[in-house]
């Protein structure tokens, strides 16, 4: 009788140790990274003050819009629109920008919890080479739109241009 069990059980082990052999292994993995991709560099100030009525009548601008996105493979991706987002940096009117520097002075700071947004606009590649150098005073902001943009607007604190970083969870157009 002992010596049917030990067959029985060696057979029971080399199963056991043969399917988690089968069994795949969860490897961590980086989460995945957003990408952007952006489309061409636009000067057209109507579309930027349509949608942000509050810098009032730009002087100027340049602005590029992209599609946001996570690439996945661990998904399945169903149709959908994708996310949009906004760059531009805008020349203001000079009191315009005395009067949203007055009101980013006296803006609240970020809750606890939320992750503050850096001094130095981080833009779309295409514009970079425009980004005014310098200090800027940041806050989140909407600039009075009624589309739905939300995001971080950077004002600069010596000059009359601001730098826009915003987004729209659907896909949009973006005219004048």
């Amino acid at each position: 009788m002992r010596a049917m069990r030990f067959p029985a059980l060696l057979a029971g082990a080399l199963l056991a140790v043969g399917l988690t052999a089968c069994v795949p292994t969860r490897q961590p993995t980086a989460p995945p990274t957003p990408t952007t991709t952006w489309g061409p560099v636009q000067h057209d100030v109507a579309p930027v003050a349509k949608h942000f009525p509050e810098l009032g009548a730009p002087v100027s601008t340049s602005w590029t819009k992209g599609s946001f996105g996570i690439a996945s493979t661990a998904r399945i991706d169903l149709p959908s629109p994708p996310s949009t987002r906004l760059d531009a940096i805008v020349e203001l009117q000079p009191a315009t920008a005395d009067s949203l520097r007055a009101r980013f002075a006296n803006a609240t700071p970020p809750s606890a919890g939320t992750t503050p947004a850096p001094e130095f606009p981080d833009v779309a590649p295409a514009l970079r080479s425009a980004l005014p150098d310098g200090q800027y005073l940041h806050n989140d902001d909407t600039l009075g739109t009624k589309y739905g943009w939300s995001g971080t607007v950077y004002l600069h604190r010596d000059r009359p241009v601001a730098v826009l970083s915003m987004s729209l969870p659907w896909a949009t157009g973006f005219s004048g």
